[in-house]
């Protein structure tokens, strides 16, 4: 056997020594182990999720709370967020909640923000109309952007005139090309 095959075979072992390896260990570290401590205290954080999650969805006044407080950690808000979107349609202070978080341009957590605005798409939140037409000169490049995503996938027609002046003058291509399809989805309905 000449050199070059040599190698070529001992590089292949070697690759797939290191896929196994590496395989193995992912999963040996990821998984708890059944029966022991591990496995403790993953139920014990699953237990902990659980009633978390069911106080943010029995506690409005609690997520309000919470989802306001930018001393928060990005979880907790983020928990708080998802339990108001659920029931933002039929209560009106987890809307004024949500709209006041998505509206505060000094959030320190834009992603929050951007949550709103896909929580407003997902409940087809026309009372947000006015806030996201708002939002398309917001200061935030990728809030503007979703503003104008969520604006033309509710095909809000009073939109159009501040989303072509988006496609006209905003600084990022991008959020250009996402007013000009936006435009597109409302010029459809």
């Amino acid at each position: 056997m000449n050199n070059k095959i040599k190698i070529i075979i001992f590089a292949a072992f070697s690759i797939l020594l290191a896929v196994g390896l590496t395989i193995y260990y992912l999963k040996s570290n990821s998984m708890p182990q059944t029966g022991g401590k591990d496995m403790k205290s993953y139920d014990e954080l699953t237990q902990q999720r659980l009633r978390l999650e069911k106080k943010f969805r029995d506690d409005i006044d609690y997520s309000i709370d919470i989802l306001e407080d930018q001393t928060q950690s990005k979880e907790m808000r983020y928990g708080a967020e998802d339990a108001l979107c659920e029931i933002e349609t039929q209560n009106i202070k987890a809307f004024n909640s949500l709209l006041t978080v998505f509206s505060n341009k000094e959030e320190k957590e834009p992603n929050v923000r951007y949550a709103i605005a896909i929580c407003f798409r997902d409940n087809k939140e026309l009372r947000a109309v006015g806030a996201l037409i708002h939002a398309l000169n917001d200061d935030d490049s990728m809030m503007r952007y979703k503003a104008a995503q969520v604006l033309g996938e509710l095909k809000v027609q009073k939109a159009a005139t501040p989303l072509e002046n988006m496609l006209k003058n905003d600084s990022d291509e991008i959020n250009r090309e996402r007013a000009s399809r936006s435009l597109k989805m409302i010029m459809e309905n």
